[in-house]
C-alpha cells in the first residue's frame, strides 16, 4: 500500500476504512506492514467491527479509530480524506462509495 507513494511525500495522509469480523488479526497484519514500508506517512484507520474489544499492535503514531457495528450514513456523509482505501466486504465498499459518491472529487 505505501511502497508506491515517494518520498517527497511525507506529509501524506493515507485513510483506512477497515470492516472486520477479526480485528486483531487484520491489525496484526497491517502493522507487519507498515513496520516493512520504507515511508512515513500519516496513517488514519478506522475499524467497523462487532467486536467490542480488540488489541492494536499498531504504531503509535497510527490514528485508531474505532467504530462498533456497521458503518452509518452520518459517517460516510461527515467523512472527508484525500487518499482512502476500503477494505471490507464487497456490501461494506459499496455503501462507502455510495455514502460519498456525488461529493466533489470522489469518484
Amino acid at each position: 500500500m505505501r511502497s508506491d507513494i515517494p518520498p517527497h511525500f511525507a506529509e501524506y495522509e493515507i485513510t483506512l476504512l477497515l470492516s472486520t469480523r477479526e480485528p486483531d488479526v487484520m491489525l496484526s497484519l497491517l502493522s507487519n506492514a507498515i513496520e516493512a514500508a520504507a515511508h512515513e506517512v500519516k496513517l488514519v484507520v478506522h475499524v467497523f467491527s462487532h467486536t467490542e474489544q480488540f488489541e492494536s499492535s499498531l504504531p503509535v503514531s497510527v490514528s485508531l479509530h474505532r467504530h462498533s457495528g456497521r458503518i452509518t450514513s452520518s459517517f460516510t456523509s461527515d467523512f472527508k480524506a484525500e487518499c482512502v482505501y476500503i477494505c471490507g466486504p464487497e456490501i461494506f465498499e459499496r455503501e462507502v462509495v455510495q455514502g460519498v459518491s456525488g461529493r466533489r472529487g470522489v469518484s
